[in-house]
């Protein structure tokens, strides 16, 4: 008595849940969901556009290094500007960092022209 008790009971909580996956799986194959298809690239085109891609990832990897490695030369030469020996070693630490502001800088227009060539490609120009 107390099995098929416990079958109907579940089986009362399954079939709602099972109507409703079905119910779901009818509308999502009738409505478009997705977005249309993106136009057909040659496979050159798609090549050079992952290795842009990359290229502009790898680039901004290494801004991200130096500009860490800048923010801690420049941190550090604050705190050892105020330190009775350490007035020196803080210039030597903000010219460091200055130059490596430069370097960030040189790093950022490679991005900048990369991306320019990316958006020229995917234009189709």
């Amino acid at each position: 008595m107390i099995k098929v008790f416990l079958i109907s009971v579940c089986s009362l909580a399954v079939v709602p849940f099972a109507q409703e996956g079905a119910r779901y799986m009818l509308t999502s194959s009738i409505s478009p969901s997705s977005p249309p298809a993106a136009p057909a690239r040659s496979p050159a085109k798609e090549r050079e556009l992952n290795m842009l891609s990359n290229e502009i990832e790898s680039l901004t990897n290494l801004r991200d290094y130096y500009v860490a490695k800048m923010t801690r030369y420049r941190n550090k030469a604050s705190r050892l500007e105020f330190q009775e020996m350490g007035l020196d070693e803080s210039k030597e630490l903000m010219e460091l960092a200055d130059k490596l502001e430069g370097i960030v800088e040189q790093i950022e227009e490679e991005i900048v022209r990369l991306e320019q060539v990316k958006e020229s490609l995917l234009k189709g120009v």
